[in-house]
């Protein structure tokens, strides 16, 4: 018996109705409302030019490297540990 091998489907990411579509396409606008709704407004003002694609690349770098993208969020943008445990948990819910 030939076993024929059959990639796994997509996951919910890589459909065109997967959450990565939607967010794609949000506004810098939409990203303040998401910022606010999981109480994050204290970082509002320091990510006011972000929109959906800079939260999905944010995403891909915590993924791929974990500590450069935390060390971003100290230095860069500044958030205390408290807020990055906040941010960091809420996209991993907006990808999850």
């Amino acid at each position: 018996m030939v076993t024929t091998y059959k990639p796994p489907p997509p996951s919910n990411h890589d459909t065109p109705d997967g959450p990565q579509n939607t967010i794609r396409n949000w506004s810098t606008s939409d990203v303040e409302e998401w910022l606010i709704s999981k109480d994050l407004s204290n970082v509002k003002s320091k990510m006011k030019s972000y929109t959906g694609r800079q939260l999905i690349q944010m995403h891909c770098h915590y993924q791929r490297a974990p500590d450069f993208f935390l060390n971003s969020l100290k230095n860069d943008l500044k958030m205390d540990y408290f807020t990055v445990l906040n941010f960091t948990a809420a996209l991993d819910e907006l990808f999850s």
